[in-house]
């Protein structure tokens, strides 16, 4: 009996291994794959959107003088952004905590995407 008991419990924890931390991964890459039409909030996949805040982000608000309704419209696309971002994480399962606390995620994107290409 102890060496069916054995042989059960290793087999559910291969399946923890395997099955289970597979699903986890796969489940981050579908969500960085999806698009609208898949059922993602994210029109044309988080990589697009990505692709265009971050670099937006780093550039910074424009701050002309001349022209600070253009402030408004930078600040106003950004968090337009960040709400897409937000929801798409939400909608995928992921845990992070909402906008309006401005909290970080529980998981870096950098370690979630560590963990896509294991």
């Amino acid at each position: 009996a102890q060496e069916t008991i054995a042989l059960c419990e290793g087999a559910l924890d291969k399946y923890q291994e395997v099955v289970v931390a597979g699903r986890e991964k796969l489940a981050v890459q579908n969500a960085i794959n999806a698009k609208k039409a898949q059922g993602s909030v994210l029109e044309y996949g988080l990589k697009y959107h990505l692709d265009r805040m971050v670099p937006a982000l780093e550039k910074g608000i424009p701050g002309d003088p001349r022209f600070p309704e253009k402030d408004n419209e930078w600040i106003a696309a950004r968090e337009k952004e960040q709400k897409f971002l937000w929801s798409g994480s939400r909608a995928s399962g992921a845990t992070l905590a909402s906008p309006s606390t401005l909290k970080r995620p529980s998981h870096s994107v950098r370690e979630l995407w560590t963990n896509i290409k294991k």
